[in-house]
């Protein structure tokens, strides 16, 4: 009768592959779920700073003051960051007041991207630390 030798399997033979394997993995990995999470909080503060610039313009074609217009703006954001560190609001006409019927009017929003997002990917090299954002709505006065 002859014994037959058992045959080790490929994680037998190799026990620290599976590790080797995660840490080739796992960096990927991470850099691809931050990306996305990174991404996603762009998103979201470019969509609010938008709709904010839409509700200024609307205040001020219906002839509303830069004090109504700027109240307008910062009710749209809410309370937070995004609120509270916006760099500019920037009218045209400088004085809404001058502004006649059929007149463009536009309302521009500005603030860095490092104040509301956090640089999640700067240690792979990309950074949104000197990035402005910005919307920009454009209407005509009633």
């Amino acid at each position: 009768m002859r014994v037959i030798a058992k045959r080790n399997t490929e994680s037998e033979k190799r026990p620290g592959s599976i590790a080797v394997e995660m840490l080739i993995i796992l960096p990927v990995f991470l850099v691809i779920l931050l990306g996305f999470v990174e991404l996603t909080m762009l998103v979201i503060v470019e969509e609010r700073l938008a709709a904010a610039s839409y509700q200024g313009a609307r205040v001020a074609s219906q002839g509303g003051s830069t004090t109504d217009v700027e109240t307008a703006v910062h009710h749209s954001l809410g309370p937070g960051s995004v609120s509270t560190y916006l760099n500019d609001i920037i009218y045209t006409p400088t004085v809404l007041a001058t502004a006649n019927s059929g007149d463009e009017i536009t309302v521009r929003l500005e603030i860095e991207a490092k104040r509301v997002i956090p640089d999640l990917l700067r240690f792979i090299g990309y950074s949104i630390s000197n990035q402005i954002l910005v919307a920009q709505t454009v209407m005509r006065k009633e």
